[in-house]
Formats: C-alpha cells, structure tokens, sequence
C-alpha cells in the first residue's frame, strides 16, 4: 500500500502558521513544510493506516522512502517550475520490499524519498505508487480515490487504453485531479503493469467488485498500447 495525506498536511501546516503554495496542483515544498510532511505523512497518517490494517488481524509495517533507502529520488521541477524540496524516484529497494512479502508481512509507504545525500523529499503519491508497482513488476495497480473513475458525458468508462484516455485529456474531458492519475496510470502500464485500476475508496468492497465482476464498478485502464514494457527500476 502506497499512501498520500495532502490534506492532512495542508491542516497540520495551517496549525503551525505555515503556509502552502501550490503551483500548477503541485505542492511546493520548502524546508518547514518537509518537516510537516515527514511528521505527517511517515507519522501519524501512515501508523493510522497500519493500525487499521492490524487491527483487522492483518499483518503490516509502516514505512517511507527513508527506510533502507527504499524511495530513492532526484529533484524535479514541474514546468520548469521549482517545486522545492520534490523528488521523482529514480530506484526502489525491491529486496527489502520482497523479504518483507515473502515473510505475508504487507509494507505500507508513505511517499518520502531519499537523494544521495539522504536528504529528504516530498513524491507525488500516485507517482509513487506507479513507480512501486513497475519496480515489483506488478499484474495490477489500484489506484483508491474519492470519485468513480474516468468519466465522459456524465457517464462511468468501465475500460479505456492510453491512448484514448490521452485523446480525453487532450479535449479537456478529463480534468483536474485525474490528470495526474492517468499520467501517473499510464507510466505504470508503459513500465510492465498489466491493468491499472481507478475506483472510489468510499465504496464498501469496492476492489471485490471491480475485480471480480464484468463490468466493474469503476475505471480500469489496460496497456494495449504498448507492444513491449518499458524497462525501468530493474
């Protein structure tokens, strides 16, 4: 499990006079609001999950790209726009990650990364969580949101490839929040992951019938176009 908490950050920060930036949806990042994303994200947020997931006789761990350098990161810029403290992931410790699942032990991350210095930066969870699934060479992602999936003209799209998601993007029927999903969704599917799946969190056994129904109850995006995987944190 990849796990984000931009919300919660952004109360905790407004708790300590700290205030957010965001440029084009992105947040940026300076040294005091690293720190509130540490706290928040590889603190209280990712126990909170850990803590749910044990407490219904699962068996998990928190963790963040710190730990044993698993998320390690180079600085970006979005747009030529400085982001601060920013990272886009450039390896993934997939042995730690595979000694833990061989043990049916289920890691829980919170997206923090390391850069050679290891100092400490902010990811994008859903790029995280794409940069994860292409490094364990994953059948599936899923992506748990708070809406349906990809819409058009008012209705659910049950299934969609790349390029037609693109063609979306392009005529401004997916916007927003689900931009960087699709982005994130695509490059997942470019690096080897088979289907990508978009459904909403709030939805009980949501996964169960996304998965195991035929129309789904959400969005799932295949990788029909792409001939050969893309190799990537190999």
């Amino acid at each position: 499990i990849v796990h984000g908490g931009g919300k919660e950050v952004t109360d905790m920060a407004d708790r300590l006079n700290i205030s957010s930036r965001f440029i084009d949806g992105q947040r940026y990042t300076d040294e005091k609001t690293m720190e509130v994303v540490q706290m928040v994200l590889a603190g209280k947020t990712n126990k909170d999950i850990v803590a749910r997931i044990n407490r219904h006789h699962g068996e998990a761990v928190g963790l963040c790209g710190i730990d044993a350098n698993l998320l390690t990161v180079e600085k970006i810029s979005e747009n030529g726009s400085d982001l601060g403290l920013v990272g886009r992931i450039i390896d993934v410790n997939t042995s730690y990650l595979r000694l833990l699942l061989e043990h049916s032990i289920m890691p829980v991350i919170a997206p923090i990364g390391v850069d050679g210095d290891c100092r400490a930066f902010n990811i994008n969870a859903d790029n995280a969580a794409s940069a994860v699934a292409i490094a364990l060479r994953a059948e599936k992602l899923v992506y748990l949101s708070d809406v349906e999936g990809v819409k058009a003209a008012g209705e659910l799209v049950h299934s969609i490839d790349h390029r037609e998601a693109e063609r979306l993007i392009d005529e401004k029927i997916i916007t927003n929040g689900m931009i960087p999903k699709i982005s994130s969704a695509s490059t997942a599917l470019a690096g080897g992951v088979n289907k990508v799946h978009l459904i909403d969190g709030r939805v009980k056994h949501s996964l169960l019938l996304e998965i195991f129904t035929d129309a789904g109850v959400g969005t799932e995006l295949i990788r029909t176009s792409y001939p050969k995987p893309v190799e990537a944190f190999v």
